[in-house]
């Protein structure tokens, strides 16, 4: 089962910060101005996030279109306060 754990730096005090509904979750990102973890679910093909501090308000950002060649998303970035950016590397299924 996926999940996305954090600790202090040292390994200690680990936890986890998002257990439920992840499929394959990769390129995490925080935006510092918001106070929110981004993260892309490649199997799930969508854009998640929540807040920094608790886990919690978790919001689906961007769910892609079920077309003929299907992008897969591995990573992204937020830059500055309203845009996430995604690289996308197309597969043909």
């Amino acid at each position: 089962m996926a999940k996305i754990e954090r600790s202090r730096l040292d390994g200690s005090d680990r936890t986890v910060f998002v257990g439920d509904d992840l499929d394959k979750p990769l390129g995490l990102s925080i935006d510092y101005v918001e106070r929110r973890l981004y993260w892309v679910d490649d199997f799930r093909n969508m854009i998640e996030s929540v807040d920094l501090a608790t886990g919690s308000n978790r919001h689906v950002i961007r769910i892609t279109p079920d077309i003929a060649v299907t992008p897969k998303l591995f990573a992204l970035s937020v830059f500055e306060v309203n845009y996430v950016l995604w690289p996308v590397m197309l597969s043909r299924t």
